[in-house]
């Protein structure tokens, strides 16, 4: 009972912490919302006291502590030489997931998100309804793109796309095949307007492959198994390899090259042209680029690569993707069904963007940390159960002689 009460508190402050950074980062992308810095730095400093806490009260083997110590020191250094803080926040919600039940957390932030984009969907078409010259659209190649007072419209899409895969999370033993029929049918007319094609393919894929598992669920899908165990790796060597040798290509592999790139709207020109001037970086570096850039026939207004693989290798640093593909080879023969599914997804997303860095959005990396951290628990308990069983058979066994000796007297 005593590590029941201990289990649920411990719960209670990691989500505690994950709904206030998340508040934070949703205030931020808000054009609705306006908030003052101490209101933002203090959803920080709850964020880090709860994690650190819950971090300092965690067991766990020498080992695992000693890589957990080291991972956490290249997240500083990397913070430090690039300034980006969603390094340390992931790192944080990975290495404090041991004990706690995921599922509570993205209960609140599911509801709290849910909540959130309605009440900006809704606001949005009143007011270009009533005062349609205060929108304020995006364009990409001359396509308006609606934002809903998101920030930007692939900001939206993601919002979107990450609480549709939570709420598939929590309910995926009790959706329905009609209900996920209405969830691809609101995504699609959401995404009409804010023209995301990543999320109308990405969220396709999955709703398909949960709908299959549903109408089959004994069949077995190897392919998503071995795509979630090597795909990032495979993912991390092709990007990261197309962007190196990028000024060796000509003929056909220039063609193909080309394809890709309009494919992903310019992602992987943006990378050739970093790793031709900047090169690659282990463990992150700052990137300053000039306004205007004109190099090998490409006018940039702007460099800003939205494929993690590329970016990570640029910027952030190389070494995150070593450490990501050895835990996604680790830890997918533990992931159940949907989180398979939802871990694809992860993978095929960091394709075109680099959101997915970000934990408190994108919730599949937090499952290496959980299940990886894990791993002894877990051959425990099975080890005591096994035990307990066979203590159980033995007085079943002794009462049954007993049974009969009594009967024969």
């Amino acid at each position: 009972m005593k590590n029941l009460i201990k289990h649920k508190q411990v719960d209670k402050i990691y989500a505690t912490g994950f709904i206030c950074l998340l508040l934070r980062l949703l205030f931020t992308a808000s054009n609705l919302i306006e908030t003052v810095t101490i209101i933002d730095s203090g959803l920080l400093f709850i964020f880090i006291v709860a994690m650190i806490w819950i971090l300092v009260n965690q067991r766990m083997t020498k080992g695992k502590a000693v890589i957990v110590v080291i991972i956490g020191m290249i997240c500083v250094y990397s913070y430090y030489k690039v300034h980006y803080y969603y390094l340390i926040t992931t790192f944080l919600c990975m290495a404090a997931s041991k004990n706690i039940n995921l599922k509570y957390t993205l209960k609140w932030s599911c509801k709290i998100k849910i909540v959130y984009l309605s009440i900006h969907v809704f606001l949005y078409i009143i007011i270009s309804i009533i005062q349609p010259n205060l929108i304020q659209y995006v364009y990409r190649d001359g396509v308006r793109r609606h934002y809903f007072f998101v920030s930007h419209a692939n900001t939206f899409s993601m919002y979107l796309m990450w609480t549709i895969f939570e709420y598939l999370y929590l309910k995926y033993d009790v959706i329905t095949r009609k209900q996920i029929l209405y969830i691809w049918f609101i995504d699609m007319c959401l995404n009409y307007f804010s023209d995301s094609s990543t999320n109308m393919i990405i969220v396709t894929i999955v709703l398909s492959l949960v709908a299959l598992k549903k109408r089959y669920p004994k069949t077995e899908i190897k392919w998503v198994h071995f795509a979630v165990k090597y795909g990032y790796f495979f993912c991390s060597i092709f990007f990261c390899g197309i962007t190196i040798c990028y000024q060796y290509f000509n003929g056909i592999l220039k063609v193909i090259y080309n394809f890709l790139d309009d494919l992903l709207t310019g992602r992987l020109i943006y990378g050739a042209y970093v790793y031709s001037n900047y090169g690659i970086t282990l463990f992150g570096k700052i990137l300053n680029f000039p306004e205007k850039i004109f190099w090998n026939g490409y006018w940039f207004d702007f460099v800003g690569c939205d494929n993690t693989y590329i970016w990570c290798m640029l910027c952030y640093g190389s070494i995150y993707l070593v450490i990501l593909s050895i835990l996604f080879f680790l830890v997918e023969k533990k992931l159940s069904d949907i989180e398979l599914i939802i871990t694809l997804a992860y993978i095929l997303y960091s394709i075109t963007e680099n959101y997915v860095i970000n934990a408190v959005f994108c919730f599949p990396i937090i499952l290496l940390g959980h299940y990886m951290l894990q791993t002894k628990v877990k051959t425990r308990v099975k080890t005591e159960n096994f035990i307990l069983k066979k203590q159980v058979n033995k007085k079943s066994l002794y009462s049954n002689i007993c049974i009969i000796l009594n009967v024969w007297r």
